[in-house]
């Protein structure tokens, strides 16, 4: 007992252990990062959740802080962020309605005392080792309730949407009638800015996590109410619940009115509800975390989590907050930004206080219509298609569980919902809880291999960029057996000069030139008769040089090594691939000129069916018969049954025989490999040496710098990962800038967005 004491209340332990492996500054500094901008896109949200709870919002913004701090410290996940989240807003809100209705302080003491009841609890599961419990609660029952939050979440803000004048009542019926009444008395000034709220955030969220899109929707609302002046109606925050104070650090202890039996059971109720969503929530969201970064390290420890847990609800409601637990899309946004330990938890307590201080008078300012969106587009994130559709695939038993628990949730109150449901489970899942019976799942494979005799090359011109340094050697050999296998026609030499023009540039060029014939014919001895050989020398600028040659010259393929002790991050494969109006190929050096192995990446689009297609047809001439199709998929699912990876891979396995198809694979088996990754191009890495893969092919559509530094290229990526050789087909020179990018990615039109 005291060693797992001891273990638990160090914070520096295991999870910090990614900080030291390599550039510790530059590790911190992603932490700092991550923090940074969760930090920004938390703060709107922490503010809306306490508000729709019956709180105050600086509460949100001081709760959101501390509980972040505590669970950093004291908690089991590397990259959980602790925070006010959705789940507890129909308990808050029913006991704040209960006991604080008359006197919010009363209802809040109450509040402090329930959250300190639940924290002991949740300490003790965490000493008992009882982490494992949420594996108990049936994935239908986890979907249902999250649904009927959803729908609770959203019934509550139709008042700050309409902009009615009078609060809803607490109950469903309550809130229908409140509607009813009021339905003559919509302002379509706080619908327009709730509306325009959840496009801003749900679309700047969805192009990139870079993007603090609630605190721009929150500015976009102050500028509009502006506008839209006093006579609109709107109602303000500071309107209802004063001026943000700058002061938010604040003593508030526990309280409760007489001891009666009826007080009893609502401590009870409220203790046993606290408990369950903390402890559902945060095993959840910290299982999830592990699986969305990939962890290869020290996973998340259950037991600790529940400790942790049980500290954030004892602390956080003294210091003026609320019951609070891991939030899974800030999480999610946390790990998407780099975050490597649970220094970027502390980094976002820290910086959260001092924004929100300096941030106070303005925050003041944002109509109550824009909460109402924010709040909107929490519940709309809240319900994933994904955990939906694997209980619609389990059985029908769970279906019903689902729909009664979303329906009693909405209906009644949470407890009763949840605890109504997994009476019913306990009762008839021995009789009713069938395995699901899955369809097998048959892959469609090309014809048998037999070599194409493809009348013309692959690539009908090509341009080979030389350095004139030992990288050339691994190059040049390369180069040489895909000649002679007809991969590449026409081959073009360039050398690009960076000297200033002199007297003896012409004597440079024909040394230089003479130099490269040389050094060529070494590797292209006796294909000269077979593939036209031509030499260029070019002065100025290499980008700009070899850019302009393959522009001009109607290059098909590029090619360029790459030193493995260069300095930079084989940055001339990556601005080609950005850049040129052709396919590049990059040839690390050390390259054996020899290919055996070929892996194409596919995410089931038309530029990756063109990618594979030229996977396949350089397959059949250099005599490979088969090449591995990799799809890197994610389960964003939280909770899910037995036997869903069959399920899944079932799945992936219909798309992949619709995707293959069309493609002529020139009777080269393409056999499909799937693997789950958040990253693709680290998966890609990955399976490249598991499988000891000689050359990668995928397609790129070539964004512009800014676009990919915003929302990332997988291509790129793979550039600077990959050990073997790396083939980017690119079928338009066409870049894709930042604002293109952009839009295409929010209205998800764009073909090949997972390998741009």
């Amino acid at each position: 007992m005291w060693k797992t004491i001891k273990f638990y209340v160090t914070p520096w332990d295991a999870r910090f252990e990614d900080l030291t492996k390599g550039n510790w500054k530059l590790n911190v500094l992603r932490d700092f990062t991550a923090g940074l901008i969760v930090a920004m896109i938390a703060i709107p949200l922490a503010m809306g959740l306490a508000i729709a709870s019956g709180l105050k919002p600086e509460m949100g913004i001081i709760g959101g802080a501390v509980a972040a701090l505590v669970g950093a410290l004291f908690g089991g996940s590397k990259y959980q962020v602790y925070g006010p989240t959705a789940a507890f807003i129909p308990i808050i809100a029913a006991l704040m309605g209960k006991y604080g209705s008359e006197d919010p302080a009363a209802g809040h003491a109450m509040l402090v005392l329930a959250s300190m009841l639940a924290g002991v609890v949740l300490v003790g599961l965490g000493l008992a080792r009882l982490g494992r419990i949420v594996a108990l609660v049936p994935h239908s029952i986890v979907v249902g309730f999250t649904i009927g939050i959803a729908i609770y979440i959203a019934l509550t803000q139709i008042g700050e949407i309409l902009g009615l004048p009078h609060k809803l009542g607490i109950h469903f019926m309550e809130k229908v009638q409140g509607i009813n009444e009021q339905i003559s008395f919509i302002n379509w000034y706080a619908v327009a800015i709730a509306l325009i709220t959840f496009a801003i955030v749900k679309g700047l969220l969805k192009v990139s996590v870079f993007i603090p899109g609630p605190i721009i929707a929150l500015g976009v609302a102050v500028l509009m109410s502006s506008l839209f002046g006093p006579d609109s109606g709107l109602v303000l925050i500071k309107d209802r619940y004063g001026e943000i104070p700058t002061n938010l650090f604040k003593f508030t202890g526990p309280g409760m009115p007489a001891a009666t039996w009826p007080f009893i059971l609502d401590l009870a109720y409220f203790v046993a509800a606290i408990v369950f969503v903390s402890g559902i929530e945060s095993l959840l969201c910290s299982r999830m975390a592990d699986r969305l970064a990939e962890n290869k390290g020290t996973p998340f420890n259950p037991d600790k989590e529940l400790w942790g847990q049980g500290w954030v609800q004892l602390i956080v409601p003294l210091l003026n907050g609320f019951p609070h637990t891991g939030a899974l899309a800030r999480t999610a946004a946390n790990i998407k930004l780099g975050a490597i330990s649970p220094l970027a938890g502390v980094f976002k307590a820290v910086l959260k206080v001092t924004m929100a201080f300096y941030l106070a008078s303005f925050l003041g300012t944002v109509p109550m219509a824009c909460i109402g969106g924010l709040l909107l587009y929490v519940a709309s994130g809240m319900v994933k298609f994904a955990e939906v559709k694997q209980v619609l695939q389990h059985n029908k038993f769970h279906i019903a569980l689902m729909i009664w628990t979303a329906v009693m949730v909405v209906a009644t109150d949470f407890l009763i919902g949840v605890l109504s449901a997994v009476s019913l489970y306990a009762v008839l899942y021995r009789f009713l809880d069938t395995k699901p019976v899955l369809a097998p799942a048959v892959v469609k494979y090309a014809s048998a291999f037999n070599r194409s005799g493809l009348s013309a090359p692959l690539f009908g011109r090509s341009m080979i960029a030389l350095q004139r340094s030992t990288q050339d050697a691994d190059l040049l050999a390369y180069a040489a057996m895909l000649a002679r296998q007809k991969v590449i026609g026409e081959v073009r030499f360039v050398h690009v000069l960076n000297e200033a023009n002199s007297a003896t540039s012409r004597e440079q060029e024909a040394r230089c030139l003479a130099e490269m014939k040389a050094e060529v014919g070494r590797y292209f001895d006796g294909l000269s008769n077979e593939v036209p050989l031509q030499y260029d020398v070019r002065r100025g600028p290499l980008i700009d040089r070899l850019l302009e040659y393959a522009a001009t010259e109607h290059v098909d393929l590029t090619l360029v090594g790459h030193r493995q002790d260069h300095s930079l991050r084989r940055s001339l494969a990556r601005r080609m691939t950005k850049l040129a109006p052709c396919s590049i190929l990059m040839v690390p050096e050390g390259s054996a000129p020899s290919v055996k192995r070929i892996l194409a990446p596919i995410d089931f689009s038309p530029p990756a069916a063109a990618a594979l297609g030229v996977a396949a047809k350089l397959a059949s001439l250099i005599g490979v018969s088969e090449v591995t199709a990799l799809h890197v998929y994610f389960d964003e699912s939280r909770t899910t049954y037995e036997g869903i990876d069959a399920s899944i891979r079932g799945d992936e396995i219909s798309h992949f025989n619709a995707f293959i198809g069309p493609i002529d694979t020139c009777g080269v088996r393409i056999e499909p490999l799937f693997r789950e990754g958040v990253h693709p191009a680290h998966t890609i890495g990955e399976v490249a040496d598991e499988l000891s893969i000689d050359l990668t092919v995928l397609e790129t559509r070539g964004r512009t710098s800014s676009a990919a530094i915003l929302l990332g290229s997988v291509a790129q990526e793979t550039l600077i990962e990959s050990r073997c050789p790396v083939l980017v087909v690119k079928h338009s020179g066409t870049q894709i800038g930042v604002l293109r990018a952009l839009v295409l990615k929010l209205l998800q039109s764009e073909p090949g967005t997972a390998f741009d």
